[in-house]
């Protein structure tokens, strides 16, 4: 049965070299959301090792939901990084994907 986890899988269109995912959890290491060397050297390393798939999580996705160190996706200005970010990850042989979060009834309105 573990033989085939190392195995590649896909979802959908998407390619996986093995069916190891790293599921989402926030780890504070994208000071004012903005992509950070600590983050793309900590899941790069998984990658190295075997990680199929990485699922980061907790990326903002508008100025009303998250909190300020939470990885953003909203402004232009952010995919620079978020290039470096993935093409670390790709070259060390995984894949990324994100968690994109709203607060909900507890975001911030402008209502």
């Amino acid at each position: 049965m573990l033989e085939r986890l190392f195995t590649p899988g896909s979802i959908g269109n998407l390619e996986l070299p093995n069916r190891v995912v790293m599921t989402a959890m926030h780890l504070n290491y994208t000071p004012g959301g903005k992509v950070s060397d600590r983050i793309v050297a900590f899941y790069e390393e998984r990658a190295r090792y075997g990680l199929g798939l990485a699922i980061v999580g907790g990326c903002s996705i508008d100025d009303y939901s998250g909190s300020p160190d939470m990885l953003s996706l909203k402004e232009d200005c952010d995919k620079e990084g978020l290039k470096r970010f993935t093409d670390a990850v790709h070259k060390a042989g995984g894949k990324i994907c994100a968690q994109l979060y709203h607060a909900g009834g507890y975001a911030h309105s402008f209502f």
